[in-house]
């Protein structure tokens, strides 16, 4: 038995890992579409490809009133997509390539692919097309998809989906953002703070000046990790800007991401070659 567990070592890691990360996604489907019925991405006059939340993520879930669509490691060590049906559970593959940052937009599914090239297609996988050829990270709001180039340093930019024309909105490099209610809020690669401006680059305000990441916004406050303040993971204010520190890391643990559900966070942490994932009340 011994001899076994030492021949198949990296093979029971690699499973492992996937359980792992299969045990995530499964959580996140329950609380975001089981235990929520009326969860829906579409907020206000607003029409967002995705939700906040996802998108922090690298935009691996987004759903529609008939199916959730997700990508994530399988067997194969691939990030295919992969369509799952609501109402029956039938699951079918749509694509042979890696994938990430999924979003909805009337009848297509926008994806970036592991060529860094974006790509639309219908829900069932045909009328695949690039439309995009270098883009790290991508988001759609209002028949516009907002997009940093494979080279951050480009800084964001904006594509009409109906002219497919693209144009540069914020001239600095930007290294991820988010489109919330007709304004950006991004983190600037130059002094990593948090800015704001409105849906076409203008009328740039500072929110924050400490170091932060990962940001995504959750009922008007946005959250993030301090790096300032030892990689804390901070609420902060949309209207003044007001911040508060609602969860302290252990020094001996690294902060790998995080997810909030309801007024729960989900922390994922890593502690020597261990990761673990911890979830914390913070309403009060």
């Amino acid at each position: 038995m011994k001899e076994f567990f030492k021949s198949n070592k990296l093979k029971i890691i690699l499973l492992c890992i996937v359980l792992i990360i299969a045990i995530c996604v499964a959580f996140i489907i329950y609380y975001r579409y089981g235990k929520n019925k009326n969860t829906t991405t579409y907020e206000n006059s607003y029409t967002y490809g995705n939700t906040q939340e996802n998108q922090m993520n690298g935009g691996i879930l987004v759903e529609d009133e008939q199916y959730v669509f997700y990508c994530v490691k399988d067997y194969r060590d691939k990030n295919y997509i992969f369509r799952e049906t609501k109402e029956t559970g039938e699951t079918i593959e749509l694509t042979t390539t890696n994938a990430s940052f999924l979003n909805i937009y009337n009848d297509y599914l926008y994806y970036i692919n592991d060529e860094n090239s974006v790509f639309k297609m219908k829900k069932d996988g045909s009328d695949r097309q690039r439309i995009i050829e270098e883009a790290t990270s991508m988001y759609v709001e209002n028949n516009y998809l907002y997009y940093i180039n494979d080279n951050m340093f480009d800084g964001l930019f904006k594509l009409n989906l109906e002219t497919n024309k693209s144009k540069e909105i914020i001239g600095t490099g930007v290294i991820e953002f988010i489109v919330y209610k007709g304004n950006i809020y991004y983190i600037s690669d130059e002094d990593n703070m948090l800015y704001k401006a409105d849906v076409n680059g203008k009328n740039i305000q500072i929110i924050s000046t400490d170091y932060l990441s990962n940001i995504c916004i959750v009922n008007d406050k946005i959250y993030a990790i301090n790096h300032t303040d030892g990689n804390s993971i901070y609420e902060i204010n949309l209207d003044d800007g007001k911040s508060r520190r609602i969860l302290s890391m252990d020094s001996a643990l690294k902060n790998n991401g995080y997810i909030i559900v309801s007024n729960k966070i989900g922390v994922l942490q890593k502690y020597g070659a261990s990761r673990y994932l911890y979830f914390y009340d913070f309403s009060g």
